[in-house]
């Protein structure tokens, strides 16, 4: 069976976004199962004039993160949602620095980015709301799922087994004669 990838295509925005709400959804649940462990990536000059104390921080950023990572998994305001969480991203990155972990984070920032320009995905209960028309009279900018995406067409045979159609003539039916050429109209020496 051969898949045809063009077709598959269209699911590349939903995979983005389901891939980084599962980040984002595991960040989140690490920080309250091991809260203890990411307190140490809060920069102490946060800690320091912060009115809550490191634990309520780190529970505070695995909520949002909970949240947004669900809003972003189900499709819930999907523009607003993703530019949430890139900017929230963008914020950790630029607190951790130039680093491995900086590195990886900036990476997080552009794919999340990338899901806020998009938008709704085929998947998303935003992008079946928006289509069956219950909040807005706006269409989708994506395509529904085509009924025989999976359906495999054969490739158009190659021009050498082309079969070539002869139509045959009709005996009754006379070859037309050619027309004799028209002479250009003269134009009078007068303009």
């Amino acid at each position: 069976m051969k898949i045809n990838f063009e077709r598959l295509t269209l699911f590349a925005p939903a995979i983005t976004s389901i891939g980084m709400s599962l980040v984002f959804l595991w960040f989140g649940f690490q920080q309250f199962l091991h809260t203890t462990s990411w307190i140490g990536f809060i920069p102490q000059w946060i800690i320091k004039y912060s009115p809550v104390d490191a634990v309520t921080l780190v529970h505070f950023n695995g909520a949002v993160e909970l949240v947004f990572g669900f809003a972003l998994l189900f499709g819930l305001f999907v523009r607003t949602t993703a530019t949430i969480l890139a900017l929230h991203m963008a914020h950790i990155t630029l607190i951790v620095g130039y680093d491995a972990i900086g590195v990886r984070d900036f990476g997080l920032v552009v794919a999340t980015s990338g899901v806020a320009l998009y938008g709704p995905d085929l998947l998303s209960v935003e992008q079946f709301l928006f289509s069956k028309n219950i909040f807005s009279d706006t269409q989708p900018k994506a395509e529904p799922i085509p009924a025989n995406m999976y359906a495999y067409t054969p490739p158009p045979a190659p021009a050498s087994q082309t079969p070539v159609l002869s139509v045959p003539t009709s005996p009754t039916i006379a070859p037309q004669q050619p027309t004799p050429p028209v002479a250009p109209p003269t134009v009078p020496s007068g303009f």
